[in-house]
């Protein structure tokens, strides 16, 4: 099988087309005079959007996250599957229990870092070093 090697295209490259598309101007011609595959270029024209850079879109925002953060804050004892209920009760959008995880794991392992140098700090643990 032979192996064909893909060319990165720049951004500002499919912004042109597109713009030059939304002027009137002639997409092909200048697909072709940047090197763009016309179907690549048509696919971005009929998206309407620049290339994006990857990665997927996230779920919730970060008042979203603080909210389910705050529940948890509210009751140590909570399950993820209540939060993942929480989240399609409060914001209509269904997570699973491991999105939910994702979601909540560095800010509130953060939460629990400061709050036991807190504990040690009043208990006199570092008066004893």
């Amino acid at each position: 099988m032979a192996s064909y090697k893909y060319n990165k295209i720049s951004p500002e490259f499919c912004q042109r087309i597109i713009t030059a598309t939304l002027d009137g101007d002639d997409w092909q011609s200048l697909a072709e005079a940047l090197g763009v595959n016309c179907k690549t270029a048509y696919t971005w024209i009929s998206h309407k959007k620049p290339l994006s850079k990857g990665g997927k879109k996230k779920k919730l925002d970060e008042e979203q996250i603080n909210a389910l953060c705050d529940e948890i804050e509210k009751d140590p004892a909570l399950t993820l599957v209540p939060l993942s209920n929480f989240s399609q009760q409060l914001f209509g959008i269904a997570l699973s229990a491991s999105t939910v995880h994702n979601y909540c794991t560095d800010r509130l392992s953060l939460l629990l870092k400061s709050t036991c140098v807190l504990e040690n700090r009043s208990s006199g643990w570092m008066r004893q070093m």
